[in-house]
């Protein structure tokens, strides 16, 4: 969706300049990054853009690429002083260098434990709590998921199966 603003006096409107339409859109440190944007008819999977710096308005087409798995990004979400990129096949962690021309470093967090849906993850304080397609997990930002839920996990996983499509028409009611 085109990025859009408060103004302030109760109005909303489309953010000025030319940031790309996007699915994910954080402020991270002192850049607004968006994510799963769109380039006129191209749509970039793991290509992460960032503003100017304390200028959320004004876009270069600045971007970093999340190329350690092919997959798409299905969330952002600030943790602590990182940005944490969940992809469907695993997490890269962002981090600020303090540097204006590479204002950001990533680190890939190697496994296979992505997100199932960009619904499936909540906030804990200083961690994150996610479902995964084999597993529900806890990440701090530093250190591998956590896995947390394995009896949970069976049953989640044998009630709705491991496809979004499933899990989206979720009652909870009838477990």
């Amino acid at each position: 969706n085109a990025l859009t603003q408060w103004t302030g006096t109760g109005n909303i409107s489309r953010v000025a300049g030319s940031p790309r339409n996007a699915r994910w859109v954080e402020w991270f440190g002192s850049y607004l990054v968006t994510g799963g944007t769109w380039g006129g008819s191209t749509y970039n999977a793991t290509r992460i853009y960032r503003s100017a710096q304390n200028d959320p308005v004004t876009h270069n087409g600045d971007y970093t690429d999340l190329v350690h798995t092919p997959d798409v990004v299905m969330k952002m979400l600030t943790l602590g002083f990182s940005l944490i990129c969940y992809k469907q096949n695993g997490i890269t962690v962002m981090r600020l260098t303090g540097d204006d021309i590479e204002p950001f470093e990533t680190d890939h967090v190697p496994n296979r434990a992505g997100l199932a849906m960009s619904e499936a993850i909540g906030i804990g304080g200083d961690y994150h709590v996610y479902m995964s397609n084999n597993n529900f997990y806890k990440f701090n930002g530093m250190s591998s998921p956590e896995p947390i839920g394995d009896p949970i996990a069976a049953l989640v996983y044998d009630k709705l199966g491991t496809g979004s499509a499933v899990l989206g028409g979720y009652d909870a009611k009838s477990a």
